[in-house]
């Protein structure tokens, strides 16, 4: 991964925490369960994962969506992704491993 190829990950995560009181561990684990159910664009947790990874190491983290985070800073949300990533990470979190027939294929699309 190069870049910021992290970033459309990193915004549809924020999105979903858009309305939420606090970025705290709960929402952590509502978050990494629910991407590793319904993963974004079809990528695998192993996948989501490394972007989560990539996104807490680059050197400034940027989103699409910043006033709607009601003054979350960037320590904030950089620590919130490494937990979201932990939880995609840890085997206790009742995701399934990466591979075919997983339920992890991502949504079907229309055509």
């Amino acid at each position: 991964m190069t870049g910021d190829s992290w970033r459309g990950l990193v915004n549809g995560i924020l999105y979903m925490v858009i309305f939420s009181s606090g970025l705290d561990d709960i929402e952590a684990d509502r978050v990494a369960r629910y991407i590793g159910e319904r993963p974004f664009g079809g990528m695998t947790a192993g996948q989501q994962r490394e972007l989560l990874s990539a996104a807490v190491r680059a050197p400034r983290l940027a989103w699409d969506i910043d006033g709607a985070l009601g003054g979350r800073g960037e320590d904030e949300v950089r620590g919130f992704l490494r937990k979201v990533a932990e939880r995609l990470s840890s085997a206790g979190s009742g995701l399934q491993p990466d591979g075919p027939g997983n339920g992890q294929d991502g949504p079907e699309v229309a055509s």
